[in-house]
């Protein structure tokens, strides 16, 4: 069962999250439409942004900055999460200056992101919340907004997606990495954050 959790933790890692989220949104939702050169582009970019701060991450760690790939100690989170949500931040800003045909709804997707990890970044100064939770709940959140804001029934997606999300949990919590209300509180921050800002269409 440990091995089982240490697998999910991986393929369901938050650094790989932000392009499931797209590629899955894009094929279940028929009101957004994406060129095939602009999908492209877009997913060359968030694949830099899974594998570069990947990779920053273990730098660190090789060089005795943090004392585990999986960031647990709260006190080591700071850099970390400063480096993620610049590379975001770095790409958002590149998507609007190139202004990329995509759609409204995929540009408060990104910008959520951008807004939840500053929020967890903040709280990890005094509490740790589970990323890996966070991410699930972000993914449930956006398609909660898109089932609403474009009339989709999305009751049976919703429902599966919620169920990764608690197996994302247990996978957390048998690691002994979190406790039930880190894994709580991950998974509500990104629900709530997502859910408003892409139902409300908000971005910058």
């Amino acid at each position: 069962m440990d091995r089982l959790a240490k697998v999910v933790s991986y393929i369901l890692h938050p650094l790989w999250m932000p392009l499931i989220t797209l590629v899955w949104v894009l094929r279940e939702d028929p009101f957004l439409y994406v060129q095939g050169d602009v999908f492209v582009f877009l997913f060359i970019i968030l694949m830099i942004n899974s594998l570069a701060p990947g990779l920053s991450i273990f730098i660190m760690y090789k060089r005795g900055m943090i004392s585990s790939l999986e960031v647990e100690k709260r006190k080591e989170r700071f850099v970390p999460f400063l480096l993620v949500m610049l590379y975001y931040s770095l790409s958002y800003m590149v998507l609007r200056t190139k202004q990329i045909p995509i759609p409204n709804e995929i540009y408060s997707l990104l910008f959520a992101l951008i807004v939840s990890l500053a929020i967890s970044m903040l709280i990890s100064f005094k509490y740790k919340i589970s990323m890996h939770t966070m991410a699930q709940g972000a993914l449930f959140g956006v398609f909660f907004a898109l089932g609403v804001k474009h009339a989709l029934q999305f009751h049976l997606l919703l429902m599966c997606i919620a169920l990764m999300g608690a197996l994302v949990a247990w996978a957390r919590l048998r690691m002994k990495v979190h406790t039930p209300s880190q894994v709580l509180t991950g998974w509500l921050l990104g629900a709530s954050v997502h859910f408003l800002i892409v139902a409300l269409g908000v971005w910058l």
